[in-house]
């Protein structure tokens, strides 16, 4: 009996490219709408096509274990700014959000709630400091800069997955400044957005969490629900098609921070 997605209810599903068959890759191609299929062939980086087949492959399936639709049945639109959204049947699929890095992809999916999700791998950034200062808010720089020379590319990771689920959950692209907006990251407190024009957006209209995925992945969610109300997180491992994990569901906790570890 498939769990009922509550309304504090966000489901987390993970594909790990390196568990899918070639069989497999081939199934998910009957999926494909036409335009899909051509903006696959347009895709020349290594790796690139089998990523986003399994992506296309992993939110048809995601929809269709929610509802009665076989996953042929859904049409893909996109906003002005580029955020997903069901246009073919309307009305029954739950809102979601993918996001993908390195040989992961995510699908984050809650009832009604608007969500985002961003997944890094952990890597080396030589020019942490930088980037930091180009792109993030003060305080968020000077965190990248005062962290240890061994963390800074971690703790950059942390505010950039951070503020890119918030950038995807409001769906509207390069119309939030990345430096507008800003997350109080502390070992002692859950995740929390505060805005530099107070008329942007209401804080407290908004929950965080964020996740470590084994050694390599660095998660945050973002979902518009008021800070006040229950956040419930279930994490699911699949390979379309041919596998579904039970579901994980993670220990509630203040902090809204787990570590997931075992994992890649």
């Amino acid at each position: 009996m498939k769990p009922p997605l509550g309304q504090h209810d966000v489901d987390l599903w993970v594909l790990d490219l390196d568990c899918i068959e070639p069989e497999l890759l081939d199934r998910y191609l009957s999926f494909m709408s036409d335009e899909e299929r051509a903006q696959e062939q347009r895709l020349r980086f290594p790796g690139g096509r089998e990523r986003y087949r399994c992506t296309r492959a992993l939110a048809r399936t995601v929809l269709s274990y929610y509802t009665r639709c076989d996953p042929r049945e859904w049409v893909f639109g996109a906003n002005a700014h580029g955020k997903p959204y069901v246009c073919h049947p309307r009305g029954i699929a739950p809102r979601f959000n993918l996001s993908h890095s390195g040989r992961m992809v995510l699908c984050a999916v809650t009832c009604d709630a608007e969500v985002g999700v961003d997944v890094e791998q952990a890597r080396e950034l030589p020019k942490a400091v930088e980037l930091a200062r180009r792109f993030f808010a003060p305080t968020e720089a000077a965190a990248v800069r005062n962290a240890p020379l061994e963390q800074r590319s971690r703790v950059f990771l942390r505010f950039w997955t951070f503020k890119e689920s918030y950038v995807k959950a409001r769906g509207v692209g390069l119309l939030v400044p990345l430096d507008g907006f800003f997350f109080r990251l502390q070992d002692d407190i859950p995740p929390s957005i505060d805005f530099a024009d107070l008329r942007s957006d209401n804080p407290d209209h908004w929950q965080f969490a964020e996740l470590r995925y084994g050694k390599s992945y660095q998660m945050a969610l973002a979902v518009r629900r008021p800070r006040s109300e229950p956040l419930h997180i279930r994490v699911r491992r699949t390979e379309p098609l041919a596998h579904i994990t039970d579901p994980q569901r993670l220990l509630d906790t203040p902090l809204r921070r787990w570590h997931i570890q075992d994992a890649p």
